[in-house]
C-alpha cells in the first residue's frame, strides 16, 4: 500500500467536496473558488476541468457520467463529463433562502432520485423531472435537518439524513424518509 498526492506541491486547503465515480477511476473535487476538477487516480494526475462556477462547491455526487454539484448559493449544477467542460445545466430549487449551502448530495442506488440537504430541509428530485419544485421535501421545523445523507441499498425510496449543526448537539439527529 502507498499514498500519493494527486498534485504534489499543490494546496488542498480550498477543496470542499470529493466524489469518486462509481464505475471508474476518476475523483471529482470541488473547491471554495467554484472550480471542479477530475483526477485520474491510476495515473495520479489531473484528467480535466469540469467547470468554473460563480459560487463555492459544497457537495458533489455522481449519476453515471453526470456529475452534480451543490453550491453555497442553493444552486445545483449538472455536468455530463462526456460533454465539453463549459456545458452544464443549472437548477435553482424553489423556496430556499438565497445563500443557503447545499451540503449533502446523494443519488439513489438505482440513480433515479437525487437528494439534497441544506440547513432547512432535505429535498428529493426525480431524475426525469429536474425542475425547481422537488418531488418531496422534509422541512427541518426550525432545526437543521442534516448534512449527511444515505440511501438504503436494500429498500427503494428509503433515505436517512442527520448530523446537522442546528440540532442542539452538533450532530446526531437522524431522520428516515420513506
Amino acid at each position: 500500500e502507498s499514498m500519493a498526492r494527486l498534485l504534489p506541491g499543490a494546496s488542498y486547503s480550498k477543496i470542499r467536496a470529493l466524489a469518486f465515480i462509481a464505475d471508474g477511476n476518476l475523483l471529482a473535487t470541488g473547491d471554495k473558488g467554484g472550480s471542479s476538477w477530475l483526477y485520474d487516480i491510476e495515473r495520479c494526475q489531473l484528467s480535466s476541468s469540469c467547470w468554473q462556477l460563480p459560487t463555492p462547491v459544497c457537495s458533489l455526487a455522481w449519476c453515471d457520467s453526470l456529475l452534480t454539484a451543490g453550491t453555497a448559493t442553493n444552486d445545483l449544477f449538472f455536468h455530463d463529463i462526456r460533454s465539453p467542460p463549459r456545458e452544464s445545466a443549472k437548477l435553482t430549487p424553489d423556496g430556499i433562502p438565497e445563500r443557503t449551502r447545499i451540503v449533502g448530495l446523494r443519488w439513489s442506488p438505482d440513480l433515479t432520485q437525487l437528494a439534497a440537504a441544506d440547513a432547512h430541509a432535505v429535498r428529493v428530485w426525480d431524475k426525469r423531472m429536474l425542475v425547481p419544485q422537488p418531488l418531496f421535501e422534509l422541512l427541518g421545523h426550525g432545526r437543521s435537518t442534516g448534512r449527511a445523507l444515505s440511501w438504503a441499498p436494500w429498500q427503494r425510496h428509503l433515505l436517512a439524513s442527520g448530523g446537522g449543526r442546528g440540532d442542539g448537539g452538533g450532530g446526531g439527529v437522524a431522520h428516515c424518509i420513506l
